[in-house]
Parts: C-alpha cells; sequence; structure tokens
C-alpha cells in the first residue's frame, strides 16, 4: 500500500528570496497532492503545503495575517484574536493540536507548535535565508542535508536523548525549535527564538486540579469529537478508556478498538467499558493472528522520515492497526498516549517535596523504597545530592557514558546517568561527548526545581515519540490526535501539587480523582496494570534470525557508530541481565530508518541522503 502523507507545510519570510524557495516547492512537491499556498498582505508566498479543509484558519486582524494549521477550537480562536490580538494568540495554550503563524505589517513572520513536542517547528539556511517547516524530513530535501551521525549517536542513549540535546536534528544543519518557543523569521533572512510558555505554578489541591483537568480533558476530546467520526484506542487501561467514555459523553460516532494477547487482565476491563457503549462499533484484533509481533518486517516497514521512531520494535503491528482502521471513514482516532508521562509517578517529585514538605516527603520516600527495594545509599539521592545546577550535571555525564547500566536504582540528581548500549563505539562516545559540549552553554532545566524539570522533560519526551507515532498512522491516512499531551492537559496537571499528584498509595490518583462519574466504580478502584514485557522478549526471541541478519551490513556501523559484531553476539543469547530491551528497540529503530533512506529519498525530493 502507498503511503499517504496527510500533511506538511513550509514558512517563508516575507521576502524576494522566498520566491525560489516556493519555485522548488511548486515544481518538486513531496506528496502527490498539488500543494496549497496562502500568501503575505504583500502577495509574497508564506506558507505552501498539503493540509486538509478543515485544518486551516486564515483570519485578517488589521494589517496582520493570522493562521492557524491543525485541529483546534475555532470560536475560541476568533475570541483569542478579538480579545488579546495575533500576539495574544501566540502565548495562549488552547485545547487541540495545532501550529500558529503570524506574517505582520514590518514583514516578519513569528511561527509556533505546541509547548511540548507533538506540534513541532524546524528551521534550515537555504541560501542564507532561513525557513521554517513542520517536518524536519522537507527542510532536509530542500536543503539537501545529510544525515548527521553525532545527533544519530544521540538517539542510542538510555533511558533517553535529554531535552538539552534535543534541538539537534539528525540532518545536518537543520535545528528543531525547542517545545514552548516561538520562532520569528525576518525579511533579511534572520532567525529568532524565545519562550512563550512556562510551567504554571504548582498550587492546586488534588480535588482542584481533579476539577481543572476534568474541564480540560473534556474540552481537548470535544475539540476531537466536532470533526465527526471517530476511532479510538480501549486498552483496557485508565488512559485510553478515560478517553473512549467522554467521547461517548460528548455524543462521538465511535468505533473502538481492542488487541489482545497483550494482557488478559486488560480485556477484561476492555470488555466493561464495550458494555458501557453499546450503541459504538467494537473491533477486537488477536496480536498474535492479526498483527505483526514485536521486531517484526523491521527490515521492509516503512518508518517515520524525521528521525527514528524509538518504539521501533512495534512498528508493523501499528501500520497494522491503522490498516483496520483506515477505511472505517472516521475523521480522526483517539490515542491514550501520555497518561504515563502524566499520572504514572515520577519519583523525581520527591527531591521538591522534601524541601516544601519534608515529612510528607519522607513517608513517600519510604513507600516506594519498600516497594522497590532500593538500596538505602542510592534511594537518599532522590531527596538530595548530586550537582546543584543542571549544566553541571550534564556535563558531568561525559564520563561515564560506555559504563555499566544500572537501572534498579531510583533516578537521582536531574535524571538517570545517561549511558549508550555495550555495542556503541568509542567513536559514537566521543560524537556524543562533543554534543554535550556544544550544549552546555545554554543548557539549562525545563523548569525550577529538579523534580518540576523532570516532569517536564517526561512529558517532552513522550511527545517526541508520540509524534512519531501519529506519522505511522497517518501514512495509512488515519489523523492520530492525543488529547493527553494537548498543553491545557498538561498545564492542568503540572498545576497539581505533586505530593497529590502523585502517591505510593494509589495508582495514578489525579486521573482517577478527575474521572469520578466518568469511570465505572470498579475501574476506579482498579490497583494493578497488565505487565506486557514479555511480548517484546518473545518478539526478539520469534524474529533473532532477522535482527541478527540486519547486523550484516550495517547502516549504523557504516557511520562508525556502533559494533555490529558486539551486537550481532549479544542478540544470539538472552539478553543480560542489565540491558533493558529499549537499548536493542533504539539501536535497531536507528538501523532500519537509515536503511528506509538509502532505499530512496525520504519525501519525494531528490537530495542526497545517503550516508555512504
Amino acid at each position: 500500500m502507498p503511503v499517504v502523507d496527510a500533511g506538511w507545510f513550509v514558512a517563508l519570510p516575507d521576502c524576494p528570496a522566498g520566491e525560489p524557495v516556493a519555485a522548488s516547492l511548486r515544481s518538486r512537491a513531496p506528496t502527490e497532492a498539488t500543494p496549497s499556498e496562502v500568501a503575505h498582505r504583500s502577495g509574497r508566498p508564506w506558507l505552501i503545503g498539503v493540509w486538509r479543509a478543515d485544518e486551516l484558519c486564515v483570519l485578517d486582524v488589521g494589517p496582520v495575517r493570522v493562521a492557524v494549521c491543525g485541529v483546534f477550537p475555532d470560536a475560541e480562536v476568533r475570541a483569542v484574536l478579538a480579545s488579546a490580538g495575533p500576539a495574544g494568540l501566540l502565548r495562549t495554550v488552547l485545547p487541540g493540536s495545532f501550529h500558529v503563524a503570524v506574517s505582520d505589517a514590518d514583514g516578519r513572520t513569528s511561527l509556533r507548535g505546541g509547548a511540548h513536542g507533538v506540534r513541532q517547528v524546524f528551521t534550515a539556511s537555504l541560501g542564507g535565508l532561513t525557513v521554517a517547516a513542520d517536518r524536519a524530513d522537507l527542510l532536509a530535501g530542500l536543503a539537501r542535508a545529510r544525515v548527521e551521525p553525532a545527533a544519530l549517536a544521540a538517539r542510542l542513549l538510555l533511558p533517553g536523548m535529554p531535552q538539552a540535546l534535543a534541538d539537534t536534528t539528525v540532518w545536518q544543519g537543520l535545528r528543531a525549535v525547542p517545545p514552548g518557543h516561538l520562532l520569528t523569521l525576518t525579511p533579511d533572512g534572520r532567525a529568532t527564538e524565545d519562550r512563550w510558555w512556562t510551567p504554571p505554578a504548582e498550587e492546586l489541591s488534588l480535588r482542584e486540579g481533579a476539577e481543572l483537568l476534568r474541564t480540560e480533558l473534556r474540552w481537548s476530546v470535544a475539540v476531537r469529537t466536532a470533526l465527526g467520526p471517530l476511532t479510538a484506542d480501549l486498552s483496557g487501561g485508565l488512559d485510553s478508556t478515560s478517553l473512549v467514555l467522554l467521547a461517548h459523553q460528548a455524543g462521538a460516532q465511535l468505533t473502538t478498538v481492542s488487541v489482545t494477547g497483550l494482557g488478559d487482565e486488560d480485556m477484561r476491563w476492555a470488555a466493561l467499558t464495550r458494555s458501557l457503549v453499546p450503541d459504538a462499533t467494537h473491533i477486537t484484533l488477536d496480536a498474535a493472528n492479526e498483527l505483526a509481533p514485536c521486531y517484526a518486517e523491521l527490515s521492509d516497514v516503512w518508518a517515520p522520515p524525521d528521525e527514528p521512531f524509538p518504539e521501533a520494535r512495534t512498528q508493523a503491528r501499528l501500520r497494522g492497526v491503522a490498516r483496520h482502521l483506515a477505511g472505517r471513514s472516521a475523521r480522526a482516532h483517539l490515542a491514550g498516549l501520555g497518561g504515563d508521562e502524566l499520572f504514572a509517578p515520577a519519583h523525581g517529585y520527591l527531591h521538591d517535596l522534601a524541601r516544601r514538605e519534608p515529612l510528607q516527603a519522607l513517608r513517600h520516600w519510604s513507600a516506594y523504597r519498600a516497594h522497590h527495594r532500593w538500596p538505602l545509599r542510592q534511594a537518599l539521592g532522590l531527596l538530595g545530592g548530586g550537582p546543584r545546577g543542571y549544566a553541571r550535571w550534564l556535563a558531568g555525564q561525559r564520563q561515564g557514558l560506555r559504563t555499566d547500566m544500572n537501572y534498579s536504582a531510583p533516578p537521582t540528581s536531574w535524571g538517570y546517568p545517561l549511558k549508550l548500549p555495550p555495542w556503541a563505539t568509542t567513536t559514537a562516545a566521543e560524537l556524543v561527548c562533543g554534543l554535550i559540549e556544544s550544549h552546555l552553554t545554554d543548557a539549562g532545566p525545563q523548569a525550577d526545581g529538579r523534580g518540576r524539570h523532570l516532569a517536564v522533560e517526561r512529558v517532552r519526551a513522550g511527545s517526541r515519540g508520540s509524534r512519531l507515532y501519529g506519522r505511522i498512522f497517518e501514512a495509512e491516512g488515519v489523523r492520530c490526535q492525543l488529547p493527553f499531551f494537548d498543553d491545557t492537559v498538561v498545564d492542568a496537571c503540572l498545576s497539581v501539587r505533586s505530593g497529590e499528584r502523585f502517591s505510593p498509595w494509589e495508582y495514578k490518583p489525579l486521573l482517577k480523582e478527575a474521572m469520578t462519574g466518568v469511570l465505572p466504580p470498579e475501574l476506579l478502584a482498579r490497583r494493578t496494570k497488565d505487565e506486557t514485557s514479555r511480548d517484546a522478549h518473545e518478539g526478539l526471541r520469534r524474529h533473532r534470525h532477522q535482527l541478527l541478519e540486519l547486523c550484516e551490513e550495517s547502516a549504523l556501523a557504516g557511520l562508525g557508530l556502533i559494533d555490529a559484531g558486539t551486537l550481532r553476539t549479544l542478540l544470539s543469547g538472552p539478553l543480560p541481565p542489565r540491558l533493558p530491551i529499549a537499548a536493542v528497540t533504539l539501536t535497531l529503530g536507528g538501523e532500519v530508518w537509515l536503511r528506509a533512506l538509502d532505499r530512496g529519498p525520504v519525501t519525494g525530493v531528490s537530495a542526497p541522503y545517503r550516508t555512504r
């Protein structure tokens, strides 16, 4: 089945130098669909791309032209423009997922995505002119950019690439505008960035925060319900079930999809939810017989071209689900991604809590330590210790990149120690060290306090992966929606005092409190979660032969980033106990992404993507 490209856009500054870029896009569009255009008030090209008719709203406010692209509440956008003007809209959080672009009377173009990364902005210099787009691979084609090995090496890091390095794309010369920042392009070709979003004050009680979260989550789901018929994940967990029941209450024409064979307990709860929405259509897919298992088809499956997908092991399965949904005339698909990032315990909050409520912090700490059996010395690091500044912590990570991994202890200081997998080369470590060094001057925490920083970083890491998750669905023509990552929903969660937002004695207490009266009492009382890691390990064992074949003439090895022999040896048997399976997934994601580039141009624009 050919890839369906759901949409893209390029934003050009208001100057004559933008005309050649526009002409290039018109003649070499990266999709079969003819690009649409929106002009500056001067008549010069401003936005060029492919979008659905209901995804773009263009409004003139005096001499200023405003464009909103994505899924958004139209009435509220107009209300903000009327009360606060274009500058206010650029800095206002609203439900939905969208970009805002403003072309002013002085020829400046301002552009921002969301506060956390599902809607992102990328920049590149073309002949001295800075242009922006919502997709990195698109700009890579225009700039004829090659792959950046240092950025690929950083994407092998465990437990994940820190946000401090996330403005470095996997393409040479391209930059990702940090989430929560506003990009301004000037007529003389320059670009500036400034922060438009800051974390809200952490001042609400659990009850107050739950009321706010319930309101914002209803609003976010209603924005999607207004699109028309919906499909929705129904795993049986709290997150997807909440979205399904909120969509049902909003009157959505709904089709749910559940995947069996991953967790028997979750399926019992999914069955209960289906009984509560009898007027919906329900699809049940068997993971063993109707979908690809973990690590299947890695050498052939389509990969999101922006960058490697961090959950590559499920790529083929996700595309199979999307294919089952593609022919159902739904306008959007609700996915429960983001719930774990917002509601599951993020133990770093104990550091901040210890400075505000030391006795409460000690009670929480003691309960977590008993439950997880943390060693005393390491567990004490949650309450204090480690370098005082974020940049100092980041600089220190250069010293231990290739030492042994141990994630059985809790994350102390500003996060877990950064580690490369054992098959990473000295070259990879040197490249990551250089990347860290280049970011130290500007490196800073995402919020005040270690716990707040880690909470924001966790959401943004999830957003990066979820944006690529959405691209997999969009490749089949399914518009994926992630209400939990809406700026308004994230703000509501961050507004709750962390000592009440998280609890060692209750599972996702904030979400449960917010969904009281929405979820059935039996589900609100649930204290367990299905454990599905067996599925990943079984897939690794079942497809070991195919994975070993990927080690032959490895593209990552060709860049000098991994030792293919070491990787082959470790994949030949059971993984060492302390080696997380995520290390394998991240590496294979980078491998199949590079191989997909070598099979042909990313976007259809002729460009030298080849890595060797």
